[in-house]
């Protein structure tokens, strides 16, 4: 996991209530962003943190464990909670597995990661629902 959308926590170290896993900071701008509208008014005022065991449908967790988001509250799936096409690499930019495996067939290698990275280094941060390729 790497740390795109992680922010520092101070204090005690949250985790995910349904899997006692160490739960993640991000931002909660991204956490507004992916969320059905119909889920934002439940949005508590506390710090969210992201799950990313991949055996889990809770996405995000609130600071004090009081408030779960899951999978089915989203407007886009999260690759890493994902087992079946299409599982999304990249949803800011539309990317997914077989677009890789479809790449590599295709041409013997991918540039799809590294076009991931020069438009996130462009600015896209908002959409990531809490890790990077």
């Amino acid at each position: 996991m790497s740390t795109c959308c992680v922010l520092p926590h101070a204090g005690d170290v949250p985790t995910c209530p349904m899997n006692g896993q160490v739960a993640k900071p991000v931002g909660r701008k991204t956490v507004e962003s992916l969320v059905i509208r119909e889920a934002r008014a439940a949005l508590t005022a506390q710090p969210y943190y992201f799950c990313d065991a991949t055996d889990c449908d809770t996405v995000y967790v609130s600071a004090l464990g009081d408030h779960l988001i899951t999978k089915d509250l989203l407007t886009v799936r999260v690759g890493i909670k994902e087992t079946e096409d299409p599982i999304p690499l990249c949803y800011c930019f539309g990317y997914d597995r077989k677009a890789v495996r479809d790449d590599i067939r295709r041409t013997g290698k991918t540039d799809i990661q590294k076009a991931i990275t020069q438009r996130v280094k462009a600015g896209v941060m908002t959409t990531n629902a809490g890790r990077r390729i």
